[in-house]
């Protein structure tokens, strides 16, 4: 499996809590299916919470995804830390713990050109 099929798996089954932290956020295809699994878990009374670096998404001019996420009642904290530091931030390496018992980690951030691409690095 790709490491975007296998984001979709562990989301789906999560029970309790999903953490999330990505550098980038693109409301693109793919990023649309994270969307819909995250507001479904949220919808079940699962904890979710997801950090992004509030500067790449202005660069990126893509805010639509944290916005859908907060209206539907998962925090989203945006950090602004990118270009301070030269681009040696905490959200710069990209995890999702799944139940605080599971994680991946690895270098895709929630967008069309990493969840497509023939790597299978998360």
């Amino acid at each position: 499996k790709t490491g975007f099929e296998q984001k979709k798996k562990i989301l789906s089954a999560t029970r309790h809590s999903i953490l999330i932290s990505t550098l980038a956020m693109v409301c693109d295809q793919s990023t649309e299916e994270i969307m819909q699994i995250l507001l479904q878990k949220k919808k079940e009374g699962l904890e979710i919470k997801v950090l992004v670096d509030g500067m790449m998404n202005r660069v990126l001019t893509n805010f639509s995804c944290p916005r859908r996420l907060r209206e539907g009642g998962i925090e989203v904290i945006s950090i602004g830390e990118f270009f301070k530091y030269k681009g040696k931030t905490l959200n710069h390496s990209k995890v999702i713990i799944i139940d605080l018992k599971e994680a991946m980690a690895g270098g895709q951030n929630f967008l069309d050109a990493d969840h497509y691409s023939r790597g299978t690095d998360f």
